[in-house]
């Protein structure tokens, strides 16, 4: 099993953001990173996620709600995630693409974790 060794970084918002932002940002960066090798330059890792986010469609944002929904067994955030896949399906072409959504997030500390 893969793990982060421990190093003094922090990855935050910089200000608040939504539910489905969240949800779908954390999902993306920790595929990201566990696709990575033994090092990995957390702020590059941002920025690719952030851009990501930037270009996503409704319905690739909504497809993604669906696939996370697809893995959880509580009823409720099950619930929640098909209303937010739905909300996103009926709203702008690319509900990400303005830097309040995409450039929440940032790292403090060391860019780079080592990974075993």
């Amino acid at each position: 099993q893969r793990g982060a060794v421990p190093q003094s970084a922090v990855k935050c918002a910089l200000w608040p953001v939504s539910d489905a932002l969240t949800i779908v940002y954390v999902d993306l960066f920790y595929k990201a990173l566990s696709q990575e090798a033994s090092r990995v330059n957390v702020v590059a890792l941002i920025r690719q996620v952030g851009e990501r986010l930037r270009t996503m469609s409704k319905q690739e944002v909504a497809d993604h709600l669906r696939a996370i929904r697809a893995r959880i067994t509580v009823p409720l955030a099950r619930f929640r995630l098909e209303a937010m896949a739905h909300q996103f399906q009926s709203g702008e072409e690319h509900p990400f693409r303005h830097p309040y959504d995409w450039a929440a997030f940032f790292v403090t500390g060391s860019g780079d974790i080592q990974l075993n």
